[in-house]
């Protein structure tokens, strides 16, 4: 058995970085779960906890770096140092944008007192010890450790990034002193606040469209909760981050696989963090962050092949959060597998297990309903658009098509009205859609949407070839599977909702996900790579005005500290 390695000095070099980055992590995170009344437990648990779950993967992923030559490294992967600048920027903007309205994010939320200061350098320094000794006496045990986050720590690197860009935002939405229900796109985030995060939140109505949400978002809000001695809105907020940056990991995990390019896969997985959809609803206290995290999940676990276990207990999550999702996982397994009964087999555990744990979630939440009780699905009828003209039906029509294919990933200038209604008082509402009229682009976005639509033709064309040349490669079931949900999003929305971009977090990972295969066949090609970088500089820019039209258009409602 080989005895512990020695560190040189470089490793020292590598260690000090990866000790700041976890001891300014975990001075962040202490300060966000204690406030506003810190515990000695939460000011000694948390650093120390969070010390060695930053310093030893960063130290690791910076080992593997450092293994490459950083000129060759450069000059084969130009296209990623690109995007982290791109996207440091933009997260550091979204940062000091947030931080320019005290009333919405105040600098004290992320401060600790002076008289825990000395605890808490105590612990971090207690977990740098700790981090030590996983680095220098298990590098054996550590291999594997270090051999994936070498190979996955682009997608490892853009999850963080993108982690404070929706930490932030989710701080700002999510307010506890006034009711955002219907505030941003029709979203009900209050009501979803409380549902998950209230104390009496389980005496809510649950519709049975969404069975098992009860029973398996709040217990994981509560988890957090508990194990940081935080209050429950602070666990929701960063759940929220948390599963938004993984769901963009997962993404990375499928697109590097299936396109077999990292900086492709990195370009498209960046582009997906920065859209419209994922700026809002990674960040909103809804379940759609969660649908589109299970429904990416699942298809990385079809992408490998699994057994048919995993997928039932991901497609199960899935319908838990919200039914339509079963429909995206049945479209994805007919077409990738190519096996109907395996399929079938698949809707009856789901049906089958989901009608048992909803009756477990009636006795533990006796305000939910059941998915399988027709007569649950009356309330519903008050979302269905169903026009009775042929020129309501081609208003519908066009937008429906500008939010699913253009607007969830580049923002239009939102229309911004103001209500005031029953008890609530004044609050703005932002909607793309004002009657049959649909926001529209200004600025720098009016190109982005151009250069966008000319890279979705060109995938809808490249991929239209590969499939009558090639037939149903993996690479072509996938794109079939991803345009199937897109057309199932589209019809199923053409009658239901309002505001069709309420479910944009439902269809935007599969649109992304078909352009980057569709175009897989030219990832190596420089002249597209810099096409997709300067659409995602546009996007940064044209994106990061969205995010301050919103901040502005909601600090005025909210009442200054």
């Amino acid at each position: 058995m080989a005895g512990p390695r020695l560190l040189r000095i470089s490793d020292f070099f590598l260690l000090l970085v990866a000790w700041f980055t976890a001891a300014l992590s975990a001075y962040l995170i202490t300060a966000f779960f204690s406030s506003p009344a810190p515990s000695l437990y939460q000011v000694s648990f948390i650093p120390l906890l969070v010390t060695v779950l930053v310093a030893v993967p960063v130290y690791f992923g910076l080992q593997a770096l450092r293994a490459m030559p950083f000129t060759r490294w450069l000059a084969a992967n130009w296209p990623t140092l690109a995007v982290v600048l791109l996207v440091g920027r933009f997260a550091y903007r979204i940062v000091g944008i947030s931080f320019s309205f005290p009333n919405l994010l105040a600098l004290e939320k992320f401060s600790l007192p002076a008289e825990f200061l000395a605890v808490f350098i105590v612990s971090v320094l207690a977990g740098l010890g700790a981090a030590w000794l996983l680095v220098t006496q298990l590098p054996t045990r550590a291999a594997r450790v270090v051999f994936f986050l070498g190979e996955h720590a682009r997608g490892l690197l853009l999850a963080a990034l993108f982690f404070i860009v929706y930490f932030t935002l989710a701080n700002v939405f999510n307010r506890q002193d006034f009711n955002t229900n219907n505030v941003f796109f029709a979203a009900d985030s209050h009501q979803w606040q409380l549902r998950l995060a209230g104390k009496s939140g389980t005496q809510m109505e649950m519709r049975a469209i969404h069975p098992l949400a009860f029973l398996i978002l709040r217990p994981a809000v509560f988890a957090i909760s508990l194990l940081f001695a935080a209050q429950p809105i602070n666990a929701l907020l960063f759940l929220l981050a948390l599963v938004g940056s993984a769901g963009l990991f997962l993404a990375w995990l499928f697109l590097v696989r299936a396109t077999r390019n990292a900086n492709f896969a990195f370009l498209f997985t960046a582009l997906l963090g920065i859209s419209t959809t994922n700026l809002v609803f990674n960040a909103l206290a809804e379940t759609y962050l969660f649908s589109a995290f299970l429904l990416i999940l699942f298809f990385v676990l079809l992408q490998n092949g699994p057994r048919l276990r995993w997928l039932v207990l991901t497609g199960l999550a899935a319908f838990g959060v919200t039914i339509s999702n079963l429909v995206q996982n049945m479209v994805g397994l007919i077409i990738v597998v190519l096996k109907v009964r395996r399929a079938l087999l698949f809707v009856l555990w789901i049906v089958g297990l989901g009608a048992a744990l909803n009756l477990l979630s009636r006795q533990l939440f006796p305000d939910s309903a059941f998915f399988f009780d027709p007569s649950a699905y009356g309330v519903e009828s008050q979302h269905y658009q169903l026009g009775s003209t042929v020129q309501d039906w081609t208003a519908r029509a066009g937008i429906v098509t500008r939010d699913m294919f253009l607007f969830s990933v580049i923002a239009p200038q939102p229309f911004l009205l103001n209500y005031n209604r029953d008890v609530r008082g004044e609050f703005p509402k932002f909607n793309f859609m004002l009657g049959e009229r649909s926001s529209a682009f200004i600025g720098l976005g009016k190109i982005a949407v151009w250069l966008w639509v000319g890279l979705l033709l060109g995938a809808l064309g490249a991929f239209a070839y590969s499939l009558r040349r090639e037939g149903l490669t993996a690479t072509n079931r996938f794109g079939l599977a991803f345009l199937g949900c897109l057309a199932f999003n589209f019809v199923f929305h053409f009658f239901y909702g309002f505001e069709p971009f309420l479910y944009a977090a439902d269809w935007t990972y599969a649109l992304v996900f078909f352009a980057a295969l569709g175009l897989s066949a030219f990832a190596d090609n420089k002249v597209l790579q810099a096409a997709l970088l300067v659409l995602l500089a546009l996007l940064t820019l044209n994106n990061l005005s969205f995010v301050d039209f919103l901040l502005k258009g909601l600090s005025p409602y909210i009442p200054n500290v």
